[in-house]
């Protein structure tokens, strides 16, 4: 093409309006896209006006980086094969961001994406994402015009081109009206600038798509080391899937070739990492610990971050152990997989390398089941106190369970009605959160009690004077005195000191029901054992009539009377260790139907907590708020 003083006019106009704009610019050479003279100072410092005017302006590029505000392009090469499945990434995470950008068509049919980002650094030029494509053999292979070295992976061979690299610091790219380039969306005087969090959106779908063989991080060596290890035969017939589906992980419903695309653990929109031929975990979320953000990691090594707190050594002792698929001891094993990565035979819980005999391997939690408000809410409070989702899950049940209470029923047919109460068993090791997660529940419970003992302190108060006022009438032989003032009894709903005797008086003032807490569960039990031959019919009795709304009457030798309560209501909670949970119930409980009355509730734990400075948000603290402060206006409501 031959340039002339007519045609190179425009060009020279946007390089000047473009400068005004606060972009470095740059006279290329429109046939080489190189710079004409030097161009080193541009890098730094811009082209002034007058500089600009005395210049040759072929074609126009701009310098990206800090000199141009934080600019940076994403180049998008070989006709931008990759740049509609960037785009739909990018717009799973923020719709509409991408329209927003200003977009040019390249030369070659290629594709730049071009924006500011606010308070960041911008890198130099970098290579985010290549194919994969296979070649007949080793040597040099031309794709779309370009050599290049094919490269041997598990005795194929295969070449390499990038498809989506940047343009950052110390870089530069051509633009319109360059010969060959054509704006397709925004303005380069008007470039948007986006937030840190959407530029990390922008580049993690770029890696997300790039295809080159997965090198997972490596792992340390294990001291049994003797070319059998059992890690290296998990990363072979492991199945990583089932852990970190324990460990909160969901998948993002998206799936390209052999990669399916995982959502950390709460998040609900979006994506954060990769699960790459169902083996290898690449991870793009700075939010993943234990992950570590753009890198990739095995079956094995997922296993012991997750499961036992990045002790490799003490994950491979756990799968020697238990004799999984892919130890040395079953390495052929053809047993079918049970869901957890391991042969069902190989009774593995996974459950901090816990070997228990035939565990089978437990569902997930059904967060489906709850609202998708009340179930990211879960998801908060466990991540926040390091805790699985089931010890999240009971205490929060035991709440709404006692709210509830008999305010409302489940009418089945004429005579049989069903309350809210439960009887609820949180069966945990030592450290696996279950306390940190039951305060917060309770903390909003106890909110609602402090207003309680607020009211109840102010009715003592005026029954103190009435009660006086009373008495001196009493005293007068003109009046006849009025009934004697009822003193008040408080409102209770959470009761957490308390024997079965002390019930009685508590459940007369509270004929919707409250929450029985024990922190173990065994203590209880064992206490109600001493008394199930008492009078009254025994203390585990007038408990299986309480969970059915019946009638509660506990009388003593040295009682003038007899308490009654005509129904009463609880819901029991209490926390139980894995091996005391098949102990301390009796044979007789289970004949009598007491055991078959509580809901056990199985909270793993997978890993040693690691700490976090996550909180629970202001929306998942307003949720329970809301559920906590609605079901007590309907037991108002009833009460009235």
């Amino acid at each position: 093409m031959t340039f002339n003083r007519e045609s190179i006019l425009p060009i020279q106009q946007a390089a000047k309006a473009y400068s005004q704009a606060g972009l470095s610019v740059i006279s290329v050479d429109a046939k080489l896209k190189t710079p004409k003279g030097p161009w080193k100072r541009s890098q730094a410092q811009a082209l002034t006006p007058q500089e600009i005017d005395a210049l040759n302006f072929e074609a126009v590029a701009i310098v990206a980086g800090k000199v141009s505000g934080g600019l940076e392009c994403l180049d998008f090469d070989h006709k931008a094969a990759f740049g509609e499945e960037w785009r739909q990434l990018v717009e799973a995470v923020e719709p509409g961001l991408v329209a927003k950008l200003t977009r040019q068509r390249t030369q070659s049919g290629g594709r730049h994406v071009v924006y500011r980002v606010e308070g960041a650094t911008i890198p130099g030029n970098a290579k985010l994402a290549h194919d994969n494509i296979p070649v007949p053999g080793p040597g040099k292979h031309e794709f779309e015009g370009k050599p290049y070295t094919a490269q041997e992976d598990g005795g194929k061979w295969f070449i390499h081109p990038c498809m989506i690299e940047t343009r950052g610091e110390g870089g530069y790219f051509l633009a319109d009206p360059s010969p060959g380039y054509e704006l397709m969306g925004g303005s380069f005087q008007e470039i948007v600038t986006i937030s840190k969090e959407q530029w990390e959106t922008l580049i993690r779908a770029a890696r997300f798509l790039d295809r080159l063989p997965a090198k997972p991080k490596q792992e340390p060596r294990q001291a049994d080391d003797q070319g059998d290890r059992p890690g290296d035969q998990f990363n072979e017939q492991g199945d990583p899937w089932p852990i970190l589906e324990r460990h909160g992980w969901t998948k993002a419903g998206i799936t390209k070739g052999d990669r399916e695309w995982l959502r950390r653990p709460g998040k609900d929109s979006g994506w954060s990492a990769s699960l790459n031929g169902g083996k290898v975990l690449m991870v793009f979320s700075t939010n993943a610990a234990p992950f570590e953000a753009e890198q990739s990691y095995s079956p094995f090594a997922i296993f012991a971050l997750l499961e036992h707190g990045g002790d490799f050594a003490a994950a491979a002792r756990a799968l020697k152990n238990a004799g999984c698929a892919g130890t040395k001891n079953n390495r052929h094993s053809q047993e079918p997989n049970n869901g957890n990565g391991f042969a069902s035979n190989a009774g593995y819980a996974g459950c901090s390398g816990i070997i228990q005999e035939k565990c089978d391997h437990l569902p997930p939690p059904p967060l489906h089941c709850f609202h998708p408000d009340v179930a990211h809410l879960i998801k908060e409070v466990a991540i926040a106190k390091s805790a699985p989702i089931e010890a999240a899950i009971a205490p929060l049940l035991a709440v709404v369970a006692a709210m509830i209470g008999r305010a409302m029923g489940l009418k089945i047919k004429t005579g049989w009605v069903e309350y809210g109460n439960l009887y609820l068993a949180l069966v945990a090791l030592s450290g696996s959160g279950k306390s940190p997660v039951t305060s917060f529940f309770f903390r909003l419970v106890r909110k609602l009690e402090r207003q309680f003992q607020k009211r109840f302190e102010e009715a003592l108060e005026r029954y103190e004077l009435e009660l006086l006022q009373w008495g001196k009438e009493s005293k007068r032989k003109d009046t006849v005195p009025g009934p004697k003032p009822e003193k008040p009894r408080r409102e209770d709903i959470l009761v957490d000191d308390w024997t079965v005797e002390s019930l009685t008086d508590t459940l007369a003032v509270n004929p919707f029901g409250i929450l029985a807490y024990r922190d173990e569960l065994a203590g209880l039990l064992l206490e109600l054992d001493k008394y199930s031959n008492g009078p009254g019919g025994g203390t585990k009795n007038r408990l299986m009539s309480a969970y059915d709304s019946g009638p509660w009457k506990t009388s003593r030798i040295n009682q003038s009377r007899v308490s009654y309560v005509p129904n009463a209501c609880i819901s029991l909670y209490g926390t139980i260790q894995p091996v005391q949970a098949k102990d301390i119930f009796t044979g007789s409980d289970k004949a009598t139907g007491f055991l078959s009355r509580f809901l056990m509730i199985n909270a793993a734990i997978k890993a040693p907590s690691y700490f976090n400075e996550r909180s629970e948000s202001f929306e998942a603290i307003n949720t329970i708020e809301r559920l906590i402060n609605g079901l007590y206006k309907i037991r108002k409501e009833e009460r009235a």
